[in-house]
């Protein structure tokens, strides 16, 4: 009677500390939601569903006038002049990007408004949709263990592997990161869990309409993000692998679903080939080497913001020392949980997450392997392997909290309270700014239009290549602030100058120039510090006529 009555507690105790984590992590997602960085990848996902394209708005915005910051905030709101029939035209010109997410934010903002809350709420609902269909797929998925094993106990059922897999989804740092950002990011990972959903389904019971709904979901995915394509590789050894290689109706089937959900996305590929030019100019950023110690600390760090994501300190030491081992922490236990799912489970099951996991990792370090490009260090492509990760950490601590022995019970109690420590710290570190990672082009806009909004009536002068960037400094300057942006090759304007102004992120070239007029003076206002000499940083600097007051 005893013994049942501490059960019961423990039941409870688990379900409670289940909705704590899960209203946590809605907290975290809406919080703050509009108070951080809009930054450029956001500002181009603004402009195309409104219709513009960067060059169009750039080629409007670079005349020479002054401007206000309302006026740059107009071209990333919905306005009766621009239809769908213009995001539709405006998406063609950046073949690189699926265009569903796009699509539907476009629908959504068409409801809901323009505003920056409005467009980020709709990432935020796609987020809050993935915890429940991870759920959803963790249960799926390990539905079979209690049944394979012959456990009556019910220490593994999958109740607790999918409850332990949602609750490590609602507070997981980056997770959240990007359920606050407008990009497609969190409407790809719900739609790679729907389709793991619907395959596993779709292999259990063979029927057609479960298969028609495998290629509906992977046509959804391939059209949010085409790296889908490697998820769909895996997918492929997957049910190859099951089959024995054999050509048996699933595999037919599975082979019928795969063609219809590629013969879906053939237009934009057919556009993609068309446009190819336009992919290679918008994607240059891949292709600038990196050395290869920063590329392999970055694989290191992208692991480890699963749950544990600050700043980077690289002084005191001591801090820099606590940073490294609780992400060494993090990482090992990633690397343990993938260990023991495929050591503890069956073929069909550690099989589905590596094909799930490994497949886009490696295509991405193969491409840098070969273009000595940054492919691979972009956190927001190695989102699938996140998933699987945290497949294989729900099934490790389901599995080892139930240990018989009480004393290795304890030491995984301790690890799950290690993750879920360093998670909440990271979410509460974040919770007025933004990881480095995400938004690092843009993330000091705030200290830059704070020294500009301190000093209205110096105007911000800058070179048409840093329109985008203006457009993102436009949601925090206030509306007193005006904004000339110089068309390409013209220094005349400046030349002629006969009060200060703000200069934003000049290039080399236009400071040389500067430097050459006698007349002229040029002073640096602001730099953020970077941690790797490659990463590009916005700047702010003064300039005045000669003998002018300089000081803002």
């Amino acid at each position: 009677m005893f013994k049942a009555g501490q059960v019961a507690s423990q039941h409870r105790l688990k379900i409670g500390l289940l909705m704590v984590l899960l209203s946590l992590g809605l907290l975290f997602r809406c919080v703050n939601l509009d108070r951080k960085v809009f930054w450029v990848d956001e500002v181009a996902t603004a402009l195309r569903v409104a219709g513009y394209t960067r060059q169009e708005v750039t080629a409007i915005l670079a005349d020479g006038q002054l401007h206000t910051p309302a006026e740059l905030l107009a071209y990333q709101r919905l306005t009766p002049d621009r239809s769908l029939a213009d995001t539709i035209t405006a998406l063609q010109q950046s073949p690189e990007h699926a265009p569903l997410y796009f699509l539907l934010l476009r629908l959504w903002t068409q409801i809901w408004g323009s505003s920056v809350t409005a467009i980020r709420s709709f990432s935020v609902v796609c987020s809050l949709l993935l915890v429940a269909s991870g759920y959803w797929l963790s249960r799926t998925l390990f539905a079979s263990i209690q049944a394979a094993s012959g456990q009556a106990d019910g220490s593994q059922t999958p109740i607790w592997v999918s409850g332990i897999m949602a609750a490590s989804m609602a507070i997981s740092p980056l997770l959240i990161a990007y359920a606050q950002e407008a990009r497609p990011y969190s409407l790809w990972l719900l739609t790679l869990t729907l389709s793991g959903i619907t395959l596993l389904r779709a292999l259990r019971t063979n029927r057609i309409a479960d298969w028609a709904f495998y290629a509906l979901a992977l046509g959804a995915s391939l059209y949010t993000s085409f790296l889908s394509g490697g998820v769909a590789i895996g997918q492929g050894f997957y049910v190859l692998t099951l089959e024995k290689f054999c050509l048996t109706q699933r595999l037919h089937r599975f082979a019928l679903a795969i063609v219809c959900g590629l013969t879906a996305l053939l237009p934009w590929l057919w556009l993609i080939v068309q446009r190819w030019h336009l992919l290679q100019d918008n994607t240059t950023w891949m292709r600038i080497p990196i050395p290869h110690f920063a590329k392999i600390v970055i694989w290191f760090y992208s692991v480890a913001i699963l749950y544990f994501d600050v700043p980077v300190i690289l002084h005191p030491r001591l801090i820099a020392a606590a940073e490294m081992t609780l992400a060494t922490g993090v990482v090992a236990v990633v690397i343990n949980a993938l260990y023991v799912l495929c050591r503890s489970t069956p073929p069909r099951i550690w099989l589905f997450v590596l094909s799930l996991s490994l497949p886009i990792p490696l295509m991405l370090v193969l491409l840098d392997l070969s273009s000595n490009g940054r492919y691979s260090t972009a956190p927001r492509y190695l989102l699938a392997f996140h998933l699987g990760s945290q497949l294989a950490i729900a099934y490790l601590l389901s599995h080892r909290l139930t240990e018989k022995e009480r004393s290795q019970r304890h030491q995984w109690h301790g690890v799950a309270a290690f993750l879920i420590s360093v998670s909440l710290l990271s979410n509460f570190v974040h919770l007025e700014t933004s990881p480095r990672y995400l938004k690092n082009r843009n993330l000091h806009n705030f200290s830059i239009t704070n020294i500009i909004n301190q000093s209205p009536q110096f105007s911000l002068i800058s070179e048409s290549q840093n329109t985008i960037d203006l457009l993102s400094l436009s949601h925090s300057l206030d509306q007193s602030n005006r904004i000339q942006i110089l068309p390409p090759d013209t220094f005349d304007q400046i030349s002629n100058l006969r009060s200060c102004r703000f200069l934003f992120n000049p290039s080399d070239r236009l400071k040389q120039q500067i430097q050459q007029d006698e007349a002229l003076q040029l002073a640096e206002l602001y730099r953020p510090q970077v941690l790797i000499p490659t990463e590009f940083a916005l700047s702010l600097w003064q300039l005045c006529p000669l003998n002018s007051v300089t000081q803002p």
